[in-house]
């Protein structure tokens, strides 16, 4: 007996469905789906967390159903070079993240360490960056050397800065500042 395999594709969850239909076959055939899960990308210190961080994460795990979302966490020598201020350790800060991506999301990232602002998205290929306007910047940076590389370019999603009662977009160091 023939059977007739059905594929069918998402557009916009790039989901692939496999479905073989073999009329001989008993009710309780086999039914095949596989998934093209995005891959995004985002980075930064997350000292402090706050409600910046939060729409930063919250953009990145939602641009698809069930997105892969790797985190270039600032190695404690970066962290000290771009800030001037006391931070916590690597490992406190990616504990800390981990927990609280658990907690508000219920969801699991691949968090790596990174030394430069450029982490895995020269390497790696990626569906999406997750910027806030603050560092919209580096990620065209990024693009045009993915471009240099003959790589494909990673589609940059801006998200706005949060910004406190007083309008100003918040930060951990103006937190860390308060706290003093």
């Amino acid at each position: 007996m023939g059977s007739t395999v059905l594929w069918t594709k998402s557009k916009k969850s790039g989901r692939i469905d496999i479905k073989e239909d073999k009329s001989s076959f008993p009710p309780s055939f086999l039914i095949i789906k596989i998934w093209y899960m995005k891959k995004v990308v985002l980075g930064g210190t997350f000292d402090i967390l706050h409600q910046g961080h939060r729409a930063l994460l919250k953009k990145a795990f939602f641009l698809d159903s069930s997105p892969r979302v790797t985190i270039g966490l600032t190695s404690d020598k970066m962290a000290k070079r771009l800030k001037r201020r006391k931070i916590r350790s690597f490992l406190q800060r990616k504990k800390e993240l981990g927990d609280f991506i658990k907690k508000e999301f219920s969801k699991k990232a691949k968090i790596i360490k990174i030394e430069d602002k450029f982490g895995p998205a020269l390497k790696e290929d990626f569906d999406y960056i997750v910027v806030s306007s603050a560092t919209y910047k580096t990620a065209v940076l990024i693009n045009k050397k993915r471009r240099q590389k003959n790589k494909k370019i990673i589609r940059i999603i801006e998200i706005k800065m949060v910004l406190d009662k007083k309008g100003k977009p918040l930060s951990s160091t103006r937190l860390w500042q308060k706290k003093k």
